[in-house]
């Protein structure tokens, strides 16, 4: 089995299992059409800023998805509903395999 399907499967395994979002829905503005996804979803995960005078750690919610679920690449401005609440992809950080990425999230749209 080629490296790129073994890491495609295991990244499909682990957010089928792993998923916190049981009903996650994605709307990329590019066709305004919702998507249903399986992610990993965190609310409150952290991160350490550095590009403040003074480093901090800085909470804001993400997802992880796998990109082939997704019927165009995801981008900034997108809506991410999960659990009712809906949420708008403020950063995109793809992955080193190429194949998923970590979305951070921010509420109010």
């Amino acid at each position: 089995m080629a490296w790129a399907t073994l890491a495609d499967v295991t990244t499909k395994a682990v957010l089928r299992s792993f998923k916190t979002a049981s009903a996650a829905s994605y709307v990329p503005t590019a066709t305004g059409v919702a998507e249903s996804i399986d992610a990993i979803f965190d609310a409150a995960f952290e991160t350490f800023d550095t590009d403040a005078d003074q480093p901090m750690i800085v909470t804001r919610p993400m997802i992880d998805i796998r990109l082939a679920d997704l019927s165009v690449a995801p981008a900034q401005g997108d809506a991410v509903t999960v659990s009712g609440v809906v949420y708008e992809v403020t950063e995109i950080q793809p992955q080193p395999s190429g194949l998923a990425a970590r979305l951070f999230l921010t509420t109010g749209i």
